[in-house]
């Protein structure tokens, strides 16, 4: 072909006017490089896959993604420490947002006067570090309505010295949120009064450690319809002394599922006399351990109806001591099912006379190693026929020295696919006789 190189007119490599099979670029494509017009590496302006940015780079578009700056630290016109109030009413809203805790500090209290909601509202969280006791009781009471939760926190404990009835009634609900354990231990006791059930139930859990017996005391017995139970069980056991029945009244029951071993332990004796079944039942288990004879025995038989399995096994064996016949009528057939070995061992001898079949059935195999010849020859022979051959099996041999003829005679026919030959051994010789095909 005239013209060109290859075969082709004008051009390399068989096209016309440009290197390797395109005309007018590099290869492929016309007037870029590789593969892309007027782009790097793919994309038209941009580097790396992405346009008009660097790796990965996508453009803001709005919501979540877009990212505002803080604003820039507040610059006093003039010496923070000569500001008066009115010189705090004029300064602008990102004035506020950019307050520094150090500057908090050079503000003379007098100045505190210009603060109001909004203004405080606007303070930078940070910013809080620096309200002493004098400063923060200088705000007026007005401004505590501009208190967040996330501010609040920031506030150093001594300065809840300077809080008073009015300023505390003027908080906002979401400034509970934010108390610490710290701040509750300067608040002035006095000061307890002024909580209802929605302000206690807004604070932080983390808050309730800081609320010792005095404290705790001094909440209206109407306030403890806020607790929840998280916020419950970080009360410190030593508050529960200050419990009386008119505030144990006023709990919730969701209440009831925060409560400590330690809690119940320090809860007055004369109060076990309070709980209902759906209080006792809603108490977790770790709390059992909580529970002596005393206290035990204190609880008024109806609350038994409460128990739950997972309760029932881990209470303390020494409490069965203080188990009464009305107690022990009271309890739920499902409760028998957390019995365990040592805790039977402990069950007033009396008592045994009290099982059904359906609760004797009901007792987990694992129990049966807490029967003694007295304990299993104080059963009722009624009882007998709710025994299941798995039960039957781990029943110590000695007991069966106590079995007399109407008990046997009430055993079903499965319960005896459980006799072991330790136990046959120490089987009375007259009931051989009782050997039905």
């Amino acid at each position: 072909v005239p013209g060109g190189a290859a075969g082709v007119p004008g051009g390399a490599a068989g096209v016309p006017g440009g290197a390797a099979g395109v005309p007018g670029g590099a290869p492929g494509i016309p007037g870029g490089a590789p593969g892309v017009p007027v782009g790097a590496a793919g994309v038209p302006g941009g580097a790396a896959g992405v346009p008009a940015g660097g790796p990965g780079f996508v453009p803001p578009t709005g919501g979540d993604a877009e990212f505002v700056p803080p604003p820039p630290a507040f610059v006093p016109k003039g010496n923070l420490n000569e500001f008066r109030p009115d010189q705090i009413a004029g300064l602008e809203p990102d004035d506020f947002k950019g307050f520094q805790s150090e500057q908090m500090r050079e503000l003379p209290p007098d100045a505190m006067g210009g603060f109001d909601a909004t203004r405080v509202k606007n303070l930078a969280p940070e910013a809080m570090a620096g309200m002493d006791a004098g400063r923060f009781g200088a705000l007026p009471p007005e401004a505590m309505a501009g208190f967040r939760g996330d501010q609040f926190g920031n506030l150093p404990p001594e300065a809840m010295a300077g809080m008073d009835a009015q300023r505390f009634e003027q908080l906002p609900e979401d400034a509970f949120g934010g108390f610490k354990p710290e701040q509750m231990r300067e608040l002035p006791p006095e000061l307890m009064g002024g909580f209802d059930a929605t302000r206690v139930k807004n604070l932080a859990p983390e808050a309730m450690a800081g609320m010792d017996a005095g404290r705790f005391g001094a909440l209206p017995p109407e306030a403890m319809a806020g607790f929840k139970g998280d916020q419950f069980g970080n009360l410190p056991p030593a508050a529960m002394a200050a419990m009386d029945a008119e505030r144990f009244g006023q709990l919730p029951t969701d209440a009831f599922g925060g409560f400590q071993p330690d809690q119940l332990k320090k809860l007055p004796v004369d109060l076990m006399g309070e709980f209902s079944p759906k209080e006792l039942g809603n108490l977790p288990p770790e709390a059992m351990s909580g529970f002596n004879p005393r206290r035990f025995g204190a609880l008024p038989p109806a609350a038994m109806k409460g128990f739950k399995p997972d309760q029932f096994e881990v209470l303390p064996p020494s409490v069965f001591e203080a188990m009464r016949p009305e107690m022990f009528d009271q309890l739920p057939p499902d409760a028998f099912g957390g019995f365990q070995p040592d805790q039977l061992k402990k069950l007033p001898v009396d008592l045994m006379g009290e099982f059904s079949p359906n609760e004797l059935g009901n007792l987990p195999p694992e129990a049966m190693g807490g029967f003694d010849p007295r304990r299993f020859g104080a059963l009722p022979p009624v009882a007998m026929t709710g025994r299941s051959s798995e039960q039957f099996a781990v029943l110590p041999p000695s007991v069966f020295e106590a079995m007399r003829p109407e008990m046997f005679d009430q055993l079903p026919p499965d319960a005896f696919g459980g006799f072991q030959p330790d136990q046959l051994k120490k089987l009375p010789v007259d009931l051989m006789g009782e050997f039905s095909p």
